[in-house]
């Protein structure tokens, strides 16, 4: 137990791990928390908003576009996936016929653009 007049050094090393010791020969060992510089990711396929007009990147979640774009907090105005075998875009956009969808079904671990409204 540390005291009022006791001198403390700390010490880090080579880990999380951070010792403190007295000197009453009493030590210490705390491991500090995870600290994280960003906010803690989305769940599932909820993107982060775009300014509007603007992408946001996310990875898909589901296999259903149309889930994909339900899921989203925002108005989605078009979905892209990079098709690496035809090595071109395949897109969705919302509102627009059948015939002008290339994009009809997602990989949960798909890459997905999102242009927002």
């Amino acid at each position: 137990m540390l005291v009022t007049g006791d001198a403390i050094g700390a010490t880090l090393d080579r880990g999380p791990r951070l010792t403190f010791s007295n000197t009453s020969a009493v030590a210490a060992t705390a491991t500090p928390a995870p600290v994280c510089c960003a906010a803690p990711p989305a769940p599932g396929n909820v993107a982060p908003p775009p300014p509007p007009g603007g992408l946001t990147l996310v990875v898909a979640g589901t296999t259903d576009v149309q889930s994909l774009i339900d899921a989203q907090p925002f108005e989605v105005l078009t979905l892209f996936v990079f098709d690496i075998a035809a090595q071109k875009y395949k897109g969705y956009v919302v509102g627009a016929p059948a015939f002008v969808q290339t994009l009809t079904s997602l990989r949960a671990d798909d890459p997905v653009a999102i242009r927002r409204k």
